[in-house]
């Protein structure tokens, strides 16, 4: 069993940034099966308006929710990742994610995942492959 919670604040000294402040709050678990890892992860984000007279984001409230399952089968382990999220009254996003990691040694391994994220009022939803190789020093 492995947990984790926190609660950062971004942002919130600096007055003129044209980025604007947000508040996050996490939450997230995960449990071995032993033929499986299983995951489950949430998170709160409220983005503030920025200080008077600086142009910028209206206030927006964020809710992200994501479940996940690892299988390792020997030198090759399987993912899946999906998220529900609300981004406000009007957009909701949803995405997936599947990967196969491929072990090479006991520090080098080889990532191939597929991404996709749509959402439901923006037309640039879309998806991207990527290829990672990872060492671990």
């Amino acid at each position: 069993i492995a947990f984790a919670a926190d609660h950062t604040r971004y942002g919130f000294n600096t007055v003129t940034s044209a980025a604007a402040p947000d508040t996050r709050t996490r939450i997230s678990g995960s449990y071995n099966l032993g033929v499986a890892s299983l995951g489950l992860g949430y998170q709160t984000k409220g983005l503030k308006a920025l200080a008077a007279g600086v142009a910028g984001a209206a206030t927006t409230n964020n809710t992200q929710t994501i479940m996940s399952v690892l299988v390792p089968m020997g030198n090759v382990e399987f993912g899946a990742a999906f998220t529900p999220n609300k981004q406000d009254a009007a957009n909701d996003i949803k995405g997936y994610e599947l990967d196969v990691n491929y072990n090479l040694s006991k520090r080098t391994s080889v990532l191939l995942a597929v991404q996709n994220v749509s959402e439901s009022n923006v037309a640039n939803s879309g998806g991207n492959v990527r290829v990672r190789l990872i060492h671990s020093f």
